[in-house]
């Protein structure tokens, strides 16, 4: 890593304390969508924030989001790290037709005139 990356590390990470410090007992939740699509560099950032979660109450809560493709990438040796971070996880499956239809008739129901 070049020097230029590591200063902008750095300041990224003054600034992300700035702003835990301004809000207090308040813990941010972070949600990223399409995880399975970060790359290396990505999700060994994320492995880095983490770092900060070792103060107690913890700096903030991570939710990643993808597809069946992440917890196996994340098994990935170059991601064990990461993965031995993970609380629980959770794979929604598809719903079914019947299922689909009760949902929009009470969605409807309850956004009527």
């Amino acid at each position: 890593m070049g020097k230029r990356a590591t200063f902008r590390r750095e300041a990224n990470l003054a600034l992300i304390e700035a702003a835990l410090a301004e809000l207090g007992k308040v813990v941010p939740l972070i949600v990223l969508d399409e995880a399975q699509s970060f790359g290396y560099g990505s999700l060994e950032e994320v492995r880095l924030l983490l770092g900060l979660n070792l103060a107690d109450p913890p700096a903030f809560g991570l939710v990643l989001i993808g597809d069946e493709y992440l917890l196996g990438t994340l098994r990935l040796r170059q991601h064990r790290s990461l993965f031995s971070r993970i609380a629980c996880h959770y794979s929604l499956s598809p719903w079914s037709a019947p299922l689909v239809a009760q949902y929009l008739q009470q969605s409807f129901r309850r956004g009527g005139p």
